[in-house]
């Protein structure tokens, strides 16, 4: 930007592999969302099946006591979700609580000069981590399950590996006029 004054190159760095970061992890998101869309509906279809919502979606009797839901339940389950017969349906699932979120917004530039990144000083902090029920309609249920499943899907080492090789190959940063700010040294 012109006249952005005040970023130090280290910030800079910093926001260069963040971004990244972003892109790595869309790229795996996109890479195995076949697989978690698929591993959600198995779940969701578990968790109706065990009663966790508000109706049955029309399994046999006889395969209600399995504790595995056999392929033509699933595949009968699958045309229903996708037929939009079960949107009503009200499901309670287990959801990861993300009650520090907040500390990535102010992890911006106001807190740049503390020198502190505040996410990795709660990295395994009791209570971090927790799940908590929560009522949702199915698509939503759907969602929320997709997410956790990609989440679980993608390697996360992997992810910051490969988006600092890209950072350090292919990141690119301007210092206009960096012989006012150079020392004479």
């Amino acid at each position: 930007e012109v006249g952005y004054v005040g970023r130090d190159v280290e910030s800079m760095v910093r926001d260069l592999v963040e971004a990244a970061i972003s892109l790595v992890r869309d790229e795996e998101l996109i890479r195995v969302r076949e697989r978690a869309v698929e591993a959600a509906e198995d779940r969701l279809a578990e968790l109706l099946k065990n009663g966790s919502g508000t109706r049955g979606f029309g399994l046999s009797s006889a395969n209600s006591s399995a504790p595995r839901l056999s392929e033509s339940d699933r595949d009968k389950f699958r045309a229903q979700l996708r037929a939009g017969t079960l949107d009503d349906e009200i499901v309670e699932v287990e959801v990861q609580d993300s009650n520090l979120m907040f500390v990535r917004n102010f992890s911006g530039q106001g807190l740049e000069e503390m020198g502190v990144n505040l996410q990795d000083l709660f990295k395994g902090f009791p209570g971090q981590s927790r799940t908590r029920k929560r009522k949702a309609p199915v698509p939503e249920a759907l969602k929320l399950l997709e997410a956790e499943e990609s989440a679980k899907l993608i390697d996360q080492d992997r992810v910051n590996r490969d988006a600092l090789k890209r950072a350090e190959n292919d990141g690119i940063i301007f210092l206009d006029e960096i012989d006012k700010i150079a020392s004479r040294e």
